[in-house]
């Protein structure tokens, strides 16, 4: 079972507390997609119309500029424009060197070069201490069994077809919210969702599930920002543990091949959007 290929037996912590186990009821709810999707022959990981019918997966339009869906609740404020300039000033995002389009680049080697792109910004407000002082986000350390099993997915020839590196969290247990970046080699379409989209929401939220402190909330919402090669959208889901039922919402694919202030634009956006306030009702 996927659970167990995961986590393990559940054992003693070093106090000699038992861990905390979750709700079964929920915890089925995600397990029974997660080992579905496990089963997927690797040549044909779709996620098709059936498939989400199958499991109750609803898929919605997503506002890339104001982060708020067609339908339902937001679950992230983005940072006003105006403010974030003077954070990219303070900051100093001007001096991060750009990186641009490689002539014959691979789809995940250019997509690693976003992501860097991305990380840089991130980590610039790091060690300024903005997420510590003003946006209580921070790195998530994932159980690297998580990251190796659950988050990444390689060929037998070793080449990475996906993964997930880069994960934030917000610190107040208030806010269940986490973000993430995802790098990855299959073309984005506007029609359908990836299999690495999917995967990596509910990996996330089964891993939230089995703290404690998340006990409390219905609904952990899940941010991706979902890289292949110089295309980007954002993928928010959460799973709604009342129904059963999984809601994601996306933006429209972005293109970060402009020059100059459009594309610099895109990239503000997208850090606006990792280190947005959480909003939204999870109780």
């Amino acid at each position: 079972m996927y659970l167990r290929h995961m986590y393990g037996k559940q054992t003693p912590d070093a106090d000699g507390a038992a861990k905390y186990h979750p709700n079964p009821e929920r915890e089925i709810i995600l397990l029974r997609v997660l080992n579905h999707l496990r089963s997927m022959p690797s040549s044909d990981r779709r996620i098709t119309s059936n498939f989400m019918n199958e499991f109750k997966i609803s898929c919605g339009e997503l506002d890339f500029k104001s982060a708020k869906p067609a339908k339902g609740n937001a679950f992230l404020e983005l940072c006003p424009i105006a403010k974030f300039e003077q954070l990219a000033e303070m900051h100093a995002f001007h001096s991060i060197e750009q990186m641009y389009p490689e002539l014959m680049g691979s789809n995940f080697h250019d997509s690693y070069h976003v992501a860097e792109q991305i990380k840089s910004y991130l980590y610039s407000c790091y060690e300024l201490e903005y997420f510590t002082w003003r946006a209580s986000w921070d790195f998530w350390v994932v159980p690297k069994l998580v990251l190796e099993k659950g988050l990444r997915h390689m060929k037998k020839t070793t080449a990475v077809m996906w993964r997930v590196e880069t994960v934030l969290r917000y610190e107040n247990d208030a806010f269940p919210h986490v973000n993430c970046v995802l790098e990855g080699t299959k073309t984005l379409k506007e029609d359908e969702l990836l299999f690495s989209e999917v995967r990596c929401l509910l990996v996330l939220a089964l891993t939230m599930l089995h703290e404690r402190s998340n006990e409390v909330h219905k609904i952990t919402p899940i941010t991706i920002v979902s890289i292949c090669a110089y295309e980007v959208r954002i993928v928010q889901g959460y799973v709604d543990f009342g129904t059963g039922n999984i809601v994601i919402n996306k933006t429209p694919i972005v293109r970060l091949v402009e020059d100059g202030s459009v594309r610099e634009d895109h990239f503000m956006t997208i850090v606006r959007w990792l280190v947005g306030t959480p909003v939204g009702r999870t109780t």
